[in-house]
């Protein structure tokens, strides 16, 4: 082959996989920019899961006695809100064989210097770090009314929540981030196939960010979590905003937990979905059975293709107000400062991909 074919070749090559990067990513906007780290010390992932081993001939009243004295409001918290037990019980699961392996698991894999687990812990602390900055720009927090970055807490919740906010805490439950083949996973109640597929640790940092973005929405809009569908959606397009700040570098079909194939149906019919949606008016629906459909896990979307994502009031509410933030040079503290949904809808611009 001549030099001007290898060449003609590599550039087409070079060319083909650069169109596949830009279309994994959301065209650049306020949304998309990288906030600026936080010069306050971001804390490291505290290994509470360890604290919770018995210890060689330790009974449970020397058991309670030591797990109080570490850290009792910690235990106390993770006791009565995470098992939604008491200590007692809690004891007696900590004696289970299959408990133990569990724990055991956790230790290995998370203790390791696994690729995958060492990016993940990264992404963990670069998001802390934006995350004052997220309060200031789009919450509106003046520099000093900031709350303190919350502390990760590393537990084993037995396959309860991948990730819970406490005051000051912030609770991540390992156990579910062990990849999808984990042994026990099969074994797990309610935990069905789809949703297997985002215990892979790439995974931790999003739940994260997502639960400090919710915390942080709902906060600012209380009742933006009720109503209309719209009303619903745009509380999802805020808390993508947020998630697109705090992990700049992550594709939104991550960030919304699309597999590949879900997120090509939805970009080739994103406007049919939408159109449909306004055609059935239920944007304006506050029927439950409607909302959910839109919002609600599942392994796709009610009444579409197998092939569609699930969710997808949180894609089209992440596209309305991509196009808003785009289009409104949003002021600090833009969370709160947004009008009322059919205005949003009306500035964005927004009528399904064109």
């Amino acid at each position: 082959m001549s030099k001007n074919k290898i060449y003609t070749v590599l550039i087409l090559l070079c060319s083909a996989i650069l169109l596949y990067w830009i279309t994994q990513r959301t065209k650049p906007g306020p949304t998309t920019a990288s906030l600026p780290q936080s010069k306050e010390a971001v804390p490291s992932l505290r290994p509470f899961w360890k604290a919770l081993a018995i210890q060689t001939g330790e009974n449970p009243a020397d058991w309670l006695q030591r797990q109080r004295g570490q850290d009792s409001l910690l235990f106390e918290f993770f006791v009565q809100k995470i098992l939604q037990s008491d200590p007692e019980t809690a004891y007696s699961l900590w004696q289970n064989p299959g408990v133990d392996s569990l724990t055991k698991d956790v230790t290995a894999f998370w203790g390791s210097d696994n690729p995958e687990v060492v990016q993940a812990r990264q992404q963990l602390t670069e998001l802390l770090g934006r995350y004052p900055s997220l309060l200031q720009t789009a919450g509106g927090f003046s520099p000093d009314s900031l709350p303190s970055i919350p502390v990760p807490v590393g537990m084993v919740g037995l396959f309860q929540y991948q990730c819970v906010l406490s005051d000051s805490n912030l609770w991540i439950g390992l156990d579910l981030f062990m990849k999808e083949s984990y042994r026990y996973y099969p074994t797990v109640d309610q935990l069905y196939l789809y949703q297997r597929r985002r215990t892979h640790p790439r995974h931790m940092p999003i739940a994260v960010a997502r639960t400090l973005s919710e915390d942080l929405v709902d906060q600012l809009n209380p009742g933006s979590s009720s109503g209309k569908l719209l009303n619903q959606i745009l509380r999802e397009g805020r808390i993508m905003a947020c998630l697109r700040l705090l992990l700049p570098e992550t594709p939104d079909s991550l960030l919304l937990g699309y597999n590949p194939d879900q997120w090509n149906w939805i970009c080739q019919n994103e406007t049919d979905v939408w159109k449909n949606l306004v055609r059935s008016q239920a944007l304006f629906s506050e029927d439950p059975l409607v909302t959910a459909r839109y919002l609600s896990d599942g392994p796709f979307t009610s009444g579409l293709s197998p092939d569609s994502p699930p969710a997808l009031g949180r894609f089209l509410g992440d596209q309305i107000m991509q196009q808003w933030l785009a289009n409104q040079k949003p002021p600090k503290g833009w969370i709160k400062a947004l009008g009322q949904p059919e205005q949003i809808l009306q500035e964005s611009g927004y009528r399904g991909r064109s």
